[in-house]
């Protein structure tokens, strides 16, 4: 349940606020969507369709964090425990 705390911190919330200060990506929210997604797809390095999967769905998860920032203070829970959620599915999916 830690795990996604922290990945929604390091993958979504960092970028969105760093990668918003650089003059060139300010204006271009697709290209910081992109590289939060290949991070977040990277870190999960299982094999190559999983690094993939990953990039999917670090994109769903960042493109929820950007549209729900601008107008929502909970926006890093909302955008945890989805990621928890998910987790948990896949955890259930797995091994029951």
């Amino acid at each position: 349940f830690i795990v996604p705390i922290i990945e929604t911190f390091v993958f979504q919330t960092l970028p969105y606020y760093y990668l918003n200060k650089v003059t060139f990506l300010k204006t271009k929210g697709y290209l910081i969507l992109i590289i939060s997604a290949l991070f977040f797809g990277v870190t999960h390095c299982y094999d190559l369709f999983y690094i993939i999967y990953g990039f999917f769905w670090g994109l769903v998860l960042m493109y929820g964090y950007m549209v729900r920032i601008k107008n929502d203070t909970n926006t890093f829970y909302l955008i945890a425990v989805t990621h928890g959620l998910f987790n948990l599915c896949v955890f259930f999916s797995k091994y029951f």
